[in-house]
């Protein structure tokens, strides 16, 4: 398959919107038109059924993170992370919040209007992160876009970050979807920070895959040159994302960093041995320094939702999640009170290393509940006495 579909590849130059002084991003990339097999596919894609809610909006996935047992001084990279809202994302903690977008948009009304949140991410999703779903998704007459303008109710003092997801689309469509998302819509409110990511789409699974689609690496490049030519502005904040559970150490993130990226939300620490190892790389690389660190946190409610969370973080054979699904699948089996228990002690337990061992690289936490319970349980949390509310403090909200 791949084979057939590299017949349509280049390595070439492409040349972007401003017709004149054009950019030249030299990465394996499609042509202005994807492989042909490969766009049948994404524009089914593009206009199939979204996934069940939890998928639509976990899919994204960007978001966690743990450190080592000493603390460090943070240091200050406020330039990194904007004044645009009143100082708070670029000073302190910075609390974020990922949206629900698609079939449960608006899902999440009660914990916006907290105005807890310094942040709000904004998925972009393929209409399938799995090979079932996909050809699901394909035979689906049903269609969904989450193209509709987004974040009109995102608050002046709260960032709102737009992700753009290479998936399979080409340099071009992303350069398109990038202006897009930084030029006012009918909300009156471009995005203040872009959100880069390679995306889950599972052709990009594939073997070879990532010679012919463009990544996260490339598309940063493409962002930064952008801003430098005015073509979007200069003052959009770039967003990247981390696996420290994979991840082995922290380079990748560094080549991030260096292509412009200011904020790195990292994937749920559900392996900590491996992200504090990686946390250890981040620190000795000076990461915390020159970015901001922002721990994903994804609101544990179940054993199915560790299960889930690890599926989209690619550990599912990691040791350390299948000991934290059995400690939870154990405590389900001794009631629902038992269950919770155990899920307010991990998802308060998490926050408090954000906030203390962690603090000296780590300057923020990205809270990602993915169902109803979830989103209840934040909003209890963001109270007097919950298990955020100090990470709401600190961020000045």
């Amino acid at each position: 398959f791949l084979h057939k579909a590299a017949s349509f590849v280049t390595t070439a130059p492409m040349r972007v919107l401003d017709a004149a002084r054009p950019i030249h991003i030299h990465q394996p990339m499609a042509t202005r038109q994807l492989p042909a097999v490969l766009h049948h596919l994404h524009s089914s894609l593009r206009t199939a059924a979204q996934t069940s809610s939890s998928c639509t909006n976990a899919a994204h996935a960007v978001i966690s993170g743990t450190r080592p047992g000493q603390h460090m001084r943070m240091h200050a990279t406020s330039a990194a992370v904007s004044a645009h809202a009143s100082g708070h994302a670029g000073t302190g903690f910075l609390l974020t919040l990922e949206r629900t977008v698609g079939a449960t948009s608006g899902a999440d009304t009660d914990l916006v209007t907290t105005g807890a949140f310094g942040a709000q991410v904004f998925p972009d999703l393929p209409a399938a992160t799995t090979w079932a779903n996909l050809w699901k998704s394909m035979g689906s007459s049903a269609a969904t876009s989450q193209d509709e303008d987004k974040g009109s109710d995102v608050a002046p003092d709260s960032l709102k970050v737009i992700t753009v997801a290479a998936n399979l689309r080409s340099m071009q469509e992303i350069e398109q979807r990038m202006v897009a998302a930084t030029t006012a819509g009918p909300s009156g409110r471009p995005a203040d920070a872009l959100l880069l990511v390679t995306g889950s789409h599972p052709l990009r699974t594939l073997p070879g895959s990532r010679r012919l689609l463009p990544t996260s690496l490339a598309t940063l490049e493409l962002a930064s040159q952008l801003k430098a030519r005015g073509v979007i502005p200069a003052a959009t904040q770039l967003w990247a994302v981390a696996n420290p559970n994979n991840e082995q150490g922290a380079g990748l993130a560094a080549e991030k960093v260096a292509r412009g990226a200011s904020v790195l939300l990292t994937q749920p620490p559900l392996d900590a041995g491996a992200f504090e190892a990686w946390l250890r790389d981040a620190d000795r690389r000076g990461l915390g320094r020159q970015a901001r660190l922002v721990v994903g946190h994804p609101w544990f409610t179940s054993a199915s939702n560790a299960a889930f969370w690890g599926a989209l973080a690619g550990c599912v054979r990691n040791r350390a999640l299948a000991t934290l699904v059995t400690r939870l699948s154990a405590a389900e089996a001794g009631g629902k009170g038992s269950v919770d228990a155990l899920c307010a002690e991990l998802n308060a337990g998490l926050a408090k290393k954000a906030l203390g061992e962690w603090s000296g690289v780590v300057g923020g936490m990205h809270v990602m509940p993915l169902s109803g319970k979830a989103r209840k349980g934040v909003v209890a949390a963001l109270q007097p006495g919950g298990a955020l509310h100090e990470a709401r403090l600190a961020g000045g909200r």
